[in-house]
């Protein structure tokens, strides 16, 4: 039977960075879907 294993990870040391590429993530999420949306038009 294998121990599972222990993570150390914590979420406080890494804040920062996991908010900052949230926010990037969504920008992109966004911005494409704008674009989509622009060639959707174009295409009529």
């Amino acid at each position: 039977m294998n121990k599972p294993v222990k993570s150390t990870y914590r979420f406080a040391d890494y804040k920062e960075q996991v908010i900052e590429l949230l926010q990037r993530v969504c920008t992109v999420s966004v911005e494409t879907m704008e674009i989509v949306g622009e060639m959707d038009e174009l295409y009529k």
